[in-house]
């Protein structure tokens, strides 16, 4: 009985100092004392998940989906006393916020946020790509054309007036009429 009055005494509090976030939580279950740089958790959130057996955890998700149990509590109202003693906090936060270096970001990535090119220079060079596109593929078909024309020239030439002028040339002197008409 002397143990509950005495944790009926000790209230969660929390401060932001330098960016600094830091959580005294002596009314959990196993009392903990937890920081958090800011400055590295850009989109990280505070909640209140079930944890079992009546009891309550106060969690922190980060950006890759992690869940970091910080304190378990014995019923929900003292779990959300803290989570409002956290707000309350980071609503009156003093001291200057530190950024994270881009290097590190507490070993979480930072969800980046790209924007397609959706005006008028991004229409013309999705167009522009496109057309030259069409055009190289037109430029390969003209030429693979050509080439295929001649190689059928060449295999379809008549054979027999080259057997003739061999065997006119094998013959003696031709008249030019008579050699153009053979050629």
């Amino acid at each position: 009985m002397k143990d509950t009055r005495m944790a009926d005494k000790y209230i969660s509090t929390a401060k932001v100092i330098d960016g600094i976030l830091i959580l005294s939580l002596p009314d959990a279950v196993s009392p903990v004392v937890w920081q958090m740089e800011l400055g590295q958790s850009k989109s990280s959130a505070l909640e209140i998940r079930d944890g079992g057996n009546g009891q309550f955890v106060l969690t922190l998700k980060t950006p890759r989906q992690d869940v970091l149990d910080i304190a378990t509590y014995a019923n929900r109202d003292l779990a959300i006393k803290a989570l409002l003693v956290t707000t309350a906090a980071l609503e009156k936060g003093q001291g200057q916020l530190k950024a994270a270096p881009a290097s590190s970001a507490n070993g979480y990535p930072v969800p980046v946020v790209t924007q397609q090119k959706t005006g008028a220079f991004g229409v013309l060079k999705k167009l522009l790509l496109w057309l030259s596109g069409i055009a190289a593929g037109l430029i390969l078909l003209i030429v693979v054309g050509w080439l295929l024309l001649g190689v059928i020239n060449v295999i379809m030439a008549p054979k027999s007036a080259a057997t003739t002028s061999s065997a006119t040339s094998s013959s003696g002197p031709v008249s030019a009429d008579e050699f153009l008409e053979n050629r």
